[in-house]
């Protein structure tokens, strides 16, 4: 899916849709694959996740608008942007789908499973570091096939 979102458009669905699947596929994920530590009701979840899927598949649309306005050859635009969009927009993705932890802390255990209580730093640091690694990987799976793309055009 990441490889469909950057296909060049060829109209405005097929340029959408892509978008559209791949942010709600990954704010799904962030959702389902969050910490379940506490108890989130139903009508919550559905509003973040839709809040979140939403603003991510308009700024994931951003760079795809900007090279149907300026069809310039100039690389940046046409390569680069794309793939340092799709990293942020899909780090700011995990943000948002899991906004509700760091206010609300994860449950921290002692060695016999017992809950001590609550950590919001604990959820802090979870939220960061998988935001940082789904924005590595999916800018680094995006990068790679534009460099080799570009080597083998040349």
């Amino acid at each position: 899916m990441v490889f469909l979102s950057l296909m060049p458009a060829k109209g405005l669905m097929s340029m959408i849709l892509p978008q559209v699947s791949l942010y709600t596929y990954t704010t799904v994920f962030n959702i389902i694959n969050g910490n379940a530590s506490y108890n989130r009701r139903p009508h919550e979840t559905i509003l973040l996740g839709a809040g979140a899927a939403a603003s991510s598949t308009f700024f994931g649309l951003i760079p795809l608008f900007v090279q149907m306005k300026y069809s310039l050859d100039n690389l940046w635009i046409k390569r680069a942007l794309p793939v340092v969009v799709l990293a942020q927009v899909s780090g700011m993705n995990v943000f948002a789908s899991r906004s509700f932890e760091p206010v609300r802390g994860i449950k921290v255990m002692d060695k016999e499973g017992n809950v001590v209580g609550h950590s919001r730093r604990a959820a802090q640091k979870a939220v960061n570091d998988t935001a940082i690694s789904r924005a590595v990987l999916f800018g680094t799976s995006a990068f790679i096939p534009e460099v080799f793309t570009y080597f083998f055009k040349r």
